[in-house]
């Protein structure tokens, strides 16, 4: 069966909560891309501050992960009826260290987001 990938969706929060994609299936979407627009659900650091920008976020699902292990993990384990690719979220990525200052990140900083962005302790 021919099928889309949808490049220019949001649904990494409500994903795990409504695998069903039903609308996306008679659309003949195979395909999520996830991450996009610098929104995620994985890296976090701060529970509270991530939330804020998770598109559909309603607490349903408890942020019970905080790297991208965890979250993949969480999405496997919902066994969503379309299949996903994840776009680093950058924005994500900034908050984690920066919240919502608006300022440019100082090379320390940076540094921090590499390293959350490579999975190593900051």
């Amino acid at each position: 069966m021919l099928g889309f990938t949808d490049i220019y969706i949001h649904p990494d929060y409500t994903r795990p909560a409504y695998r069903r994609t039903v609308s996306e299936l008679l659309q003949r979407v195979m395909i999520e891309a996830l991450g996009n627009c610098g929104f995620g659900c994985a890296p976090i650091l701060d529970a509270p501050l991530a939330a804020a920008s998770m598109h559909g976020f309603d607490g349903s699902v408890p942020l019970a992960w905080l790297d991208v292990e965890g979250y993949l993990q969480r999405l496997a384990a919902a066994q969503p009826a379309v299949n996903v690719l994840r776009v680093v979220p950058s924005g994500q990525l900034r908050r984690a260290i920066l919240g919502f200052a608006d300022q440019t990140a100082a090379p320390d900083e940076l540094g921090h987001v590499q390293r959350l962005l490579l999975k190593k302790r900051l």
